[in-house]
């Protein structure tokens, strides 16, 4: 068993007892390479979206994790690799990009951060741009929290249909076009947070 599914399969254990979680649309995870797009609500965002998905998924995080020593060994061996926010990221959309490319499967928080109200926010276009040059489909997926202070809070989290890149509509690889790529993204995350009739399996 791969360090990966051995700390998968333990936080699994762990985020069960303290949340109620219920999924909704797990037939729609792809079984080919795939770029996961979610909103962004806790810490917790990047193991939540990942427990029902069989594949080893890669994730960005933050730079400043990479400094821990024990931490940097152990987000490693889980797939992550480091982001600097409010720079520019070429290295990091190029990682991203090259493991779409190798046959991997990533997540992106298209917001950039966390949502302090629990709401979702404006979209950045990294998700848009790693989707579009990595010619990868996109699972989006919406994270609803209840309320991330309360122990045996209630968590929604719902897999949409995928996204060809295609759907994007990216002809030329312009600001503007990046733009609302990224909104068509966060549009149908959007459609399933605010969607109060989706009904799932609470594990």
């Amino acid at each position: 068993m791969s360090f990966y599914n051995f700390a998968k399969g333990l936080l699994n254990i762990v985020f069960k007892g303290f949340y109620k979680i219920k999924y909704v649309g797990t037939e729609n995870i792809p079984e080919s390479p795939f770029l996961l797009c979610s909103n962004h609500v806790s810490y917790c965002d990047p193991i939540l979206v990942a427990l029902p998905i069989k594949q080893e998924m890669h994730f960005m995080a933050k730079y400043e994790l990479f400094k821990i020593p024990l931490l940097n060994v152990i987000i490693k061996k889980l797939g992550a690799f480091p982001v600097k926010r409010g720079h520019a990221n070429v290295e990091s959309i190029d990682t991203a990009i090259s493991l779409l490319k190798e046959g991997n499967s990533l997540v992106i928080f298209p917001e950039g951060t966390r949502s302090k109200s629990g709401k979702p926010q404006k979209p950045k276009s990294g998700a848009a741009l790693v989707a579009h040059r990595a010619d990868i489909q996109i699972l989006p997926v919406a994270i609803k929290m209840q309320n991330r202070k309360l122990f045996r809070s209630l968590v929604t989290i719902t897999y949409g249909k995928p996204i060809a890149p295609q759907e994007l509509n990216i002809d030329h690889q312009t600001s503007n076009a990046l733009k609302d790529a990224s909104q068509i993204i966060m549009g149908r995350i959007l459609d399933m947070f605010y969607d109060n009739d989706v009904q799932g399996k609470e594990e």
